[in-house]
């Protein structure tokens, strides 16, 4: 937990927790949403229906990736991060990046190419996100990543059946990875305010790209260049979404992640030892924490120019989806209530 502390910088362990714990929610959001959907239609098999679109490498991966030169990609057993996923039949392709003491992201965006229903071709886009202006070089990143990509596309060629394999079967012409056929391109987010908070972001971006999962990305190009990204909203796909603008999220919703992962592991480690006493007073502790940022950020968020502070935190907007949020994490006493700043 120390590395949880105030001014203290995210670590690996922290980082991959928190992805697995929104990978599993994002599963059940989609079950359930697949199970609405059969007791509609009259599905049998709601399971049937489940394609994820999405697949996030580890933490390590980027490390293990810059440490091995071009010629040694093939035997340096880079191949088991995909040994049974095809992540040129992802939407999205998630990298988180830690280099340099510090944290970013990038995406591996796939828009498959139809024609005659037939697939034709995949266009690929690697966007970069960071949230200090002077973080990790994004060349450096898409140049990486497009000779990664270069092999594995070889080497699934060779897969009866993947994405790959099934375009190439249509053009004689070896895809490229050049930064012209895949071009890369830093995208606008919300950053940072400090020098220790870039690993939260990276979780923030990854939060909101998970569970609420843009249908697709339009890519206006000028002259073989990415000139902007947009998101199209995942229940209107002809609306533009708040993803990648600086308005995406306020800063402070990233830094309230701090508190709230902290509460996450003393929930989990006060399951584990239900008869600790330090880990009920580390539980009692987190609640409190959150439960203040809470209120903070609440007023925050509702304070208008003249205004006083809010009485209440509306439920459908934004404001009122990360206070709830963290509401909830807080497991109440019988006959406890919420702070008064949050109302259901």
């Amino acid at each position: 937990l120390n590395c949880l502390e105030t001014g203290e910088f995210l670590n690996d362990t922290v980082i991959e927790f928190y992805i697995s714990h929104l990978l599993g929610e994002m599963r059940e959001r989609a079950l359930e949403e697949a199970k609405g959907f059969c007791e509609r239609q009259g599905c049998a098999m709601a399971e049937d229906l489940l394609k994820e679109e999405v697949f996030v490498f580890s933490t390590f991966f980027y490390k293990k990736l810059t440490s091995t030169s071009l010629q040694d990609i093939g035997s340096s057993r880079l191949d088991k991060w995909t040994k049974n996923v095809d992540i040129f039949d992802k939407k999205f392709v998630f990298v988180p990046v830690c280099a340099n003491a510090h944290w970013s992201l990038a995406i591996i965006y796939n828009k498959q190419v139809w024609y005659e229903q037939k697939l034709v071709d995949l266009r690929i886009t690697i966007l970069h996100l960071d949230s200090m202006t002077c973080g990790h070089r994004t060349q450096h990143i898409t140049r990486v990543l497009r000779q990664y990509l270069d092999h594995e596309w070889q080497r699934q060629s060779q897969i009866d059946g993947s994405i790959p394999c099934q375009i190439n079967q249509r053009d004689l012409i070896t895809k490229q990875f050049s930064a012209t056929s895949t071009p890369g391109t830093r995208v606008t987010v919300p950053r940072q305010d400090n020098y220790c908070d870039c690993g939260l972001f990276v979780l923030k971006y990854l939060e909101k790209l998970l569970l609420q999962t843009p249908r697709a990305l339009k890519i206006d190009m000028h002259n073989g260049r990415v000139m902007q990204v947009s998101s199209l909203d995942a229940l209107d796909g002809r609306r533009v979404g708040r993803a990648f603008t600086k308005q995406w999220f306020e800063v402070a919703e990233a830094t309230a992640l701090r508190d709230q992962l902290r509460l996450k592991l003393c929930k989990l480690f006060a399951e584990q030892h239900p008869e600790s006493e330090q880990a009920a007073m580390a539980l009692k502790m987190a609640q409190e924490s959150v439960a203040q940022v809470c209120k903070d950020l609440a007023e925050d968020l509702q304070k208008e120019p003249g205004g006083g502070p809010p009485e209440t935190v509306k439920e459908d907007g934004r404001d009122g989806e990360v206070c709830k949020d963290l509401v909830e994490e807080i497991q109440m006493e019988p006959g406890e209530a919420p702070p008064e700043t949050v109302k259901e």
